[in-house]
């Protein structure tokens, strides 16, 4: 009881925000800060693909800077600074105007999800680049990697001479940085930086883009509120979030709809109070399915069906995900999944899920885009957060996470859910900008 106590208090604090996602209350991954350069002298030196700084924020700002101004926002830099490297990669997005605002802001938000799934393919080649020229770098990495106290560390076995291993690896502990959007009136363009850094190496483990495992719930909680505030992660979608120490889980759903704009404001109320409705019932079946074994949420981290049929433009996201997905990421989410479900089976929810039904001791909350009070319109969003009391067998996941065989028996079923579409105005509301984490440094 304690227990559950704790969770639920922990999640009723990181989710009072404004849209209402507080950043402040816990320790992120990254701890970004300003995306000015707080002391321009801390950069020594910049050539190629790599920056030296005595300070990883001023590195990791000094090289966006590079990225967006001399590489047209696409591209890769090292962070070289006095304890460790560090690597950031950027990408844009380009999206159009129209005339209907859920148009507008479909596009835009796929535009963000695009930058972001760009930016990883650039992180993994740059990483693959840069390592095959820095030997002394790639064996300090694997060094760091193979601390079995670091969240990564602990699960792989690597070869000196396998840079793509350590890649891969590596490519698990990357978090958001950064995002722009530069808002013109008959188009606009996104930009989304990712990076990687001691620290989130040792924090956050990005096992599959459905499943993170990290050494504390905290920050793996704030680290998906923080991609849901930055606009990267799709409309419908969720995580399970497994903590390896001591083998317990949390599933977080995630649904949003558009307040549609009316200059009336009965209207205006009846539209968002839809779009709250809506959003709530995307998050609430997201969940439903991701209980009851759905393998492609558990993959990919979003509701294909829904999302190809419910939201334009979002093929191409779709199939840039795909792409980066490997066979190691998807085996790994198919044996978490299967050892999920055959213990979930005999818990006494699992009647209630298996009916469609959100199981007790779901906490569901609202959150609002800012510009639903500003401008009468924009995105809601639903969070479902629900912890199982249940303990995955840890052995099990570790051999999967080592490309070790493990047999799968459960069999996957799947559903969807569906909205349909309305009109609005024609504008182009800035969309979400500035840096992703905290304001603490490194």
């Amino acid at each position: 009881m304690r227990k559950a106590l704790v969770l639920v208090s922990l999640f009723l604090l990181v989710i009072s925000c404004a849209l209402a996602i507080s950043v402040d209350d816990f320790l992120p991954p990254v701890q970004g800060g300003s995306t000015e350069l707080s002391e321009t002298a801390s950069v020594t030196s910049s050539a190629d693909d790599e920056v030296v700084s005595l300070d990883l924020q001023d590195g990791f700002n000094y090289a966006s800077k590079l990225i967006w101004e001399e590489q047209q926002g696409d591209g890769f830099k090292a962070v070289v600074f006095p304890s460790g490297t560090g690597y950031i990669a950027g990408a844009t997005s380009s999206y159009s105007v129209y005339e209907n605002i859920n148009a507008t802001l479909i596009a835009k938000r796929a535009a963000y999800m695009t930058a972001y799934y760009l930016a990883k393919g650039y992180l993994a080649q740059g990483l693959n680049g840069y390592f095959t020229r820095k030997k002394k770098a790639l064996e300090s990495s694997i060094v760091s990697l193979d601390d079995t106290e670091k969240n990564i560390g602990g699960f792989y076995e690597f070869q000196f001479e396998k840079v793509e291993q350590v890649v891969e690896a590596m490519l698990r502990g990357y978090v958001t940085y950064e995002v722009k959007d530069i808002a013109g009136e008959k188009s606009g363009k996104v930009y989304v930086s990712i990076v990687i850094s001691p620290k989130t190496l040792a924090a956050v483990n990005q096992v599959s883009d459905g499943v993170i495992s990290s050494a504390d719930l905290a920050t793996s909680l704030q680290f998906i509120l923080n991609d849901i505030e930055a606009g990267i992660v799709p409309p419908i979608g969720g995580k399970v979030i497994y903590v390896p120490e001591a083998g317990t889980t949390a599933v977080v759903a995630f649904g949003s709809a558009i307040a549609r704009h009316s200059s009336n404001e009965v209207l205006a109320n009846e539209y968002k109070k839809a779009a709250i409705e809506t959003a709530r019932m995307r998050a609430t079946q997201t969940l439903v399915d991701i209980l009851k074994g759905d393998i492609n949420i558990w993959k990919s981290g979003f509701e294909e069906r829904t999302l190809r049929a419910e939201f334009e433009n979002m093929d191409e996201v779709i199939t840039k995900a795909d792409e980066l997905r490997n066979s190691r990421s998807d085996s790994v989410a198919e044996t978490m999944s299967s050892e999920f479900l055959n213990l979930f089976s005999r818990d006494k929810n699992y009647e209630s899920v298996s009916s469609g039904i959100v199981p007790a001791g779901t906490m569901i909350r609202i959150a609002m885009e800012e510009s639903i009070e500003k401008n009468g319109y924009g995105w809601v969003f639903a969070i479902a957060v629900y912890y199982p009391e249940l303990e995955l067998p840890m052995q099990q996941i570790i051999a999967a996470m080592e490309g070790k065989p493990v047999v799968t028996e459960q069999p996957i079923k799947e559903t969807t859910t569906g909205e349909k579409k309305e009109s609005g105005t024609s504008e182009n509301p800035q969309g979400p900008t500035g840096p992703v984490s905290s304001d603490d440094k490194y």
